[in-house]
């Protein structure tokens, strides 16, 4: 018995340690006051049978082919672009995928019901074959719309960040866990917010504002359960239009080598970055040349 005294006795201040640690860290998080970016453009809904998709138009007068964003998992299509978008030329479409942001969802997610969303989204604003770009789980997502309409609904696919299967060891675990230990609240997901705060002290109320937009744990469960499922390596009856694919080098949520062979499999044109997953936040002006090239608004 003497062991296992010694260890509860060990156990108890590690535990009140970790309590601690995590309180300090909530107070450091609430003394930041959320504030919403201010944010261009106009915002549409579009209703479905399952529920209704919304999206925003940003340059919709400008001149040149619109590009449309799909945001990755426990976004919204503010949240994540909100640092892209005053830095993209052109028209631009970012939509808050279902159950997510102010797009609600009356069944259960899959990305047969978000491609249909994203073609939606599409049809209600008149696009003729845009660009098209999708950051992490955004990539599923389209990769499975190209499965269902081809690649003529759009001119080019960017894929930033993401990869074309998901269904082995390491991801399986890592998204299954991802539900709890990113759900709002839990000790990882606020350590998360406060590094990010701290790395981008300017933006600290935008950030805090984009952790108060994650989507409900039911949808966080059933978008991991997809993803855990997803290989698109496996579809022979998939067509993609001239696809580029951004690799993330520092990327710790995506490996570097999926990204990288998923881009072979589809024999993409590869463009590497020393960047992070989050490469939208960090590398805002960096990614929108590239996007911009990708449909000849700059020059490559």
């Amino acid at each position: 018995m003497q062991p296992a005294r010694t260890v509860a006795a060990a156990t108890v201040p590690a535990l009140a340690a970790i309590a601690v640690g995590y309180r300090r860290v909530l107070r450091d998080i609430d003394r930041v006051v959320a504030v919403a970016p201010t944010l261009a453009g106009v915002v549409h809904n579009v209703r479905r049978s399952w529920g209704t998709v919304r999206y925003r138009v940003v340059n919709e007068d400008t001149p040149g082919r619109p590009l449309v964003l799909v945001h990755g998992w426990g976004r919204t299509a503010d949240s994540a672009f909100w640092p892209l978008m005053p830095t993209i030329d052109g028209p631009l479409v970012a939509m808050d995928l279902p159950g997510h942001g102010a797009s609600d969802l009356r069944r259960r997610f899959t990305f047969d019901i978000a491609a249909e969303a994203l073609l939606a989204v599409c049809e209600h604003a008149g696009l003729d074959r845009p660009s098209l770009a999708a950051h992490s789980m955004g990539g599923p997502v389209a990769l499975t719309t190209f499965r269902k309409v081809g690649a003529s609904a759009f001119s080019n696919f960017t894929a930033v960040a993401t990869s074309a299967y998901w269904a082995r060891p390491r991801n399986w675990i890592m998204v299954a866990a991802a539900p709890y230990v990113m759900a709002a609240g839990s000790p990882v997901l606020v350590r998360n917010q406060r590094s990010e705060m701290n790395r981008h002290r300017d933006s600290a109320g935008h950030i805090a504002w984009e952790y108060d937009q994650r989507p409900s744990r039911r949808v966080l469960t059933e978008s991991a359960l997809e993803l855990r499922r997803f290989d698109a390596r496996t579809w022979s009856d998939i067509e993609l239009p001239p696809t580029t694919w951004i690799v993330t080098r520092r990327d710790g949520v995506i490996p570097v080598h999926d990204q990288r062979s998923s881009a072979r499999h589809f024999g993409a044109e590869v463009l590497e970055f020393d960047a992070e997953h989050s490469i939208i936040h960090d590398s805002p002006v960096l990614l929108a040349s590239a996007l911009d090239a990708r449909r000849g608004l700059v020059a490559v």
